[in-house]
């Protein structure tokens, strides 16, 4: 229904603004004890509307004194002008502080007006092939409109869209809020409808209805000529869960850009010539834009005003195509198993967090797989199967299960620390972890197992079980990759020391930020760990074993 391009903004900064008004000049002070001043009963005022102050100037005995000039001053006109009568009037977003005097005696008391109502930019796009508009806005208390959906009405010059105001609405869904500083909020919203209405060069008018007031703002485009460059140099430079990280050329400089991945939502707002852009839902493999505006507008979020650099609200459109890297088709599904520093303990994620931002720079990105999830949101795959305190018999018990319905190319084993840390049949804990690797070389003949030996542990007994155990892991695996198995020792134990630890068992981060190079490097450096084997090497599962279909990231 709508085919105006709206953009929409924010302005965070609080206000405490002081300028004076009034132009009078201090008269006779002789016989003024004090000034006494009447605030308005809300100091929320509407932009464009006015409230009135009084004030009596009294002697030391507390009768009137007549006949003497009264002062009134405004922190900043701009925001609040007060003229000689003691009338506000509401000009521009912020908050003023009115006060009065008598020569050198001040009021007995001050007030702070905060402005609300909204405030319009009007301008063109592209040549004025469509019509931009940029509001910011805010309620009287600074809480949220209560009404889920908002509308407001542009009215153009005769000629503009057929001669028909245009009505749009907004979802609050789509509201987006800044503490002020004052614990009152600026709103914004964002969002461009389909189609263009073509600039006209004349009046416009704004009306927004908002919990049963009308706000209203005016605003001119003089010229359909753009006078901001397009925007350039659009570039991605890193991926996140559900964001993208994006640059561009700074064409603008004092002014600001509207970033975003078409149609992923909210956008954002910067003065800056990068930004974080939301893409939720954005998946590997998949094809985006990210779409860059200039807006000749100084809309910093730490500016205390809006304003045009020069001339009439300009605005410049520009996008770039790309494709987000990632787990694909093509890509190798890799299943980090083990115990508690797998599953990350003290950490959640341990150096899956790492490993997976240095994998996310190759194309397409290894798949980690795993029945198992967690990890800071930040981590854009967080799939494993680490289970706390499990011995080398608890994980064999499991893993058929899990390789059938993961059907990994690739295994990171790193299992034995509880084995050793509870004394668990300790002398037999490598013949344990052999039988392991014949049980699941067994079962995916085809997967490349990693397998590495354990960091150390800081308790005296439980550290010289550990290196007796991994004094015997080179045998282990060497017979196996004798025998025609597709298994590989990771050297893990020497790339940590107890330093490392950050409670005598669990790395501490920087311990996790190791293993993450050690596994990078194993995964890297072993010729077939990284290439996908196809569904001709994928076995469908046990009939009681569900089919795992990988999710795409």
């Amino acid at each position: 229904m709508n085919k105006l391009r709206t953009l929409a903004l924010l302005t965070t900064a609080s206000l405490l603004i002081t300028a004076c008004t009034g132009g009078q000049t201090p008269g006779d002070t002789s016989g003024v004890a004090t000034v006494e001043v009447t605030v308005p009963a809300s100091t929320n005022l509407r932009l464009n509307s006015t409230a009135t102050f009084s004030a009596v100037t009294k002697a030391a005995d507390g009768t009137v004194v007549t006949g003497k000039t009264l002062t009134w001053k405004s922190s900043n006109p701009d925001v609040a002008s007060v003229d000689a009568n003691g009338v506000v009037t509401a000009r521009r977003f912020g908050s003023a502080t009115i006060s009065a005097s008598v020569g050198s005696v001040t009021g007995n008391k001050t007030a702070t007006l905060r402005t609300y109502g909204v405030e319009a930019f009007l301008g063109i796009r592209d040549g004025g092939e469509d019509t931009a508009v940029l509001l910011r806005y805010r309620t009287a208390t600074g809480a949220k409109p209560t009404a889920d959906k908002l509308t407001f009405t542009v009215t153009g010059p005769p000629g503009w869209n057929g001669g028909q105001p245009v009505p749009l609405e907004v979802s609050k869904s789509t509201y987006f809020s800044r503490n002020d500083g004052a614990d009152a909020h600026w709103f914004q919203f964002g969002w461009t409808k389909a189609g263009n209405i073509a600039a006209v060069v004349g009046d416009y008018k704004v009306e927004y209805q908002v919990d049963g007031e009308t706000w209203s703002s005016t605003a001119k485009i003089s010229s359909l000529t753009n006078s901001s460059k397009t925007p350039t140099g659009i570039a991605v430079t890193g991926y996140g869960a559900s964001t993208v990280t994006a640059t561009w050329d700074d064409v603008l400089p004092g002014g600001s850009y509207q970033a975003e991945v078409l149609g992923f939502y909210p956008v954002v707002y910067t003065s800056e010539s990068k930004g974080t852009l939301n893409a939720v839902g954005l998946s590997a493999g998949q094809a985006f834009n990210v779409g860059i505006h200039a807006l000749s507008l100084d809309v910093d979020p730490s500016a205390l005003e809006t304003k045009p650099l020069s001339g009439q609200f300009d605005v410049r459109f520009n996008t770039a195509a790309f494709t987000k890297p990632g787990t694909s088709a093509n890509a190798a599904r890799v299943m980090p198993l083990g115990d508690s520093i797998t599953d990350g303990f003290n950490i959640p994620g341990g150096y899956r967090i790492p490993l997976y931002s240095k994998l996310s720079t190759r194309v397409p990105r290894p798949d980690l797989v795993g029945s198992q999830q967690n990890g800071p949101t930040t981590l854009g795959d967080r799939d494993h199967e680490g289970y706390s305190g499990k011995r080398i018999d608890e994980i064999a018990a499991g893993v058929n299960g899990w390789l059938d319905a993961q059907q990994p190319d690739t295994v990171m084993l790193m299992i034995g620390t509880n084995d050793m840390i509870q004394g668990y049949d300790v002398a037999n804990a490598p013949a344990r972890l052999g039988a392991l690797l014949d049980q699941m070389s067994a079962r995916r003949p085809n997967t490349r197992i990693l397998v590495a030996s354990l960091p150390p542990l800081a308790d005296a007994t439980h550290n010289a079980r550990v290196q007796a155990y991994n004094a015997a892991l080179p045998a282990v695996v060497q017979a196996r990759a004798n025998a025609g198995k597709k298994v590989t020792l990771v050297n893990a134990a020497s790339a940590l020391t107890t330093a490392d630890l950050a409670d005598g068992v669990h790395p501490n981060e920087g311990g996790y930020g190791k293993l993450a190079n050690v596994w990078y490097d194993a995964l890297v450096g072993t010729p077939d760990a990284l290439t996908p084997q196809g569904a001709a090497s994928r076995p469908l599962p046990a009939t009681n074993q569900p089919l795992h279909i990988p999710t795409v990231r």
